[in-house]
C-alpha cells in the first residue's frame, strides 16, 4: 500500500510558464481587453472611436495571422537547411522571412497612419448596410 499524504510546499511561481500561458492565450486576452477598451472609449469618446479600435484591431489580427502563417509554412525549409548545415541558405531564408514580416508591418502602419479614417468610414457604412440588410430579412 502506498503513503500517499498531501505535502503542502512553499508555492512557486514560473514566470516563463506564465508568460507562455498568456502568450499562448492571447485571443482571449484580446477579446477581453476589446471589451474593457470598448467600455472606456464609449465612456470617453464617442462611437467613432470605438469603430476605429475594432478597425486597428482587425487590421493587427490580418496582419499577424498572415505573418504566423509565412513563419509556420517556412518552419521545414529552416529545418532542413540547418540539418544539411547549409548556412548560407538557411540565413538568407531567415534574412528574407524577416525583411518581409517587417516589409508588412510597415506597411500596414502606413496604410492605418494615412488612410484610418477612410478605413473606418468604409467600415461603418458596410456595417450600417449590413444591419439594415438583416433588418429587412428578418
Amino acid at each position: 500500500m502506498q503513503n500517499l499524504n498531501l505535502k503542502i510546499n512553499k508555492i512557486y511561481i514560473n514566470l516563463n510558464l506564465i508568460k507562455n500561458i498568456i502568450l499562448n492565450g492571447s485571443s482571449t486576452f484580446s477579446s477581453v481587453f476589446m471589451i474593457v477598451a470598448n467600455a472606456v472609449l464609449l465612456e470617453i469618446s464617442t462611437e467613432n472611436s470605438v469603430a476605429i479600435l475594432s478597425v486597428l484591431m482587425s487590421v493587427e489580427f490580418f496582419a499577424s495571422s498572415f505573418i504566423m502563417g509565412m513563419c509556420g509554412g517556412i518552419l521545414p525549409l529552416f529545418s532542413y537547411y540547418f540539418a544539411a548545415k547549409n548556412m548560407r541558405t538557411f540565413k538568407g531564408l531567415l534574412k528574407i522571412t524577416f525583411l518581409s514580416a517587417a516589409l508588412m508591418i510597415f506597411g500596414l502602419v502606413f496604410l492605418c497612419e494615412y488612410f484610418l479614417e477612410k478605413i473606418a468610414n468604409k467600415v461603418l457604412n458596410l456595417s450600417i448596410n449590413l444591419h439594415i440588410l438583416i433588418i429587412i430579412l428578418f
